[in-house]
């Protein structure tokens, strides 16, 4: 005859209610990891503004540097993501350049002289090092 054995496991809806707190807690840090990354992008597009010369676009009247800021953070669960940008119509060309006519019929052959991209890329390990001190905050209450 076979034997028979049971197991009882107790403290799983503690448990899940921990993982819970864990979840909830991970997401904030997320979030604030990526308002952080969001300062540093935005500080450094602004210094690249200003910068001018011949990778940087030449600044006349400072509308540029003053307009770069968040322009929204999206919060849903499980993802956290910012934008950084402006609101001047010239950014984008400034970013990407712009080879075409506009609207007043006027001939542009503009090259890109990005001041966002660089900002996100030469910055990388700054980014990098707050999503860690972020994660590791929490992570670090559960060893």
């Amino acid at each position: 005859m076979a034997e028979m054995f049971k197991i009882k496991v107790e403290g799983v809806k503690e448990l899940q209610a921990k993982f819970d707190g864990i979840e909830r807690e991970l997401e904030k840090a997320l979030a604030d990891a990526v308002s952080q990354a969001a300062i540093v992008v935005e500080r450094e597009a602004k210094a690249n503004s200003e910068r001018g010369g011949n990778s940087f676009p030449h600044r006349i009247t400072g509308n540029l540097m003053n307009s770069i800021k968040e322009l929204r953070q999206i919060s849903q669960p499980g993802r956290v993501e910012s934008q950084i940008g402006t609101a001047v119509e010239y950014g984008p060309r400034l970013e990407y350049g712009f080879m075409d006519t506009d609207r007043l019929g006027r001939r542009f052959n503009q090259r890109p002289r990005p001041f966002l991209r660089p900002a996100l890329d030469e910055n990388e390990a700054e980014i990098q090092a707050a999503f860690e001190k972020s994660i590791n905050a929490v992570t670090r209450k559960y060893r």
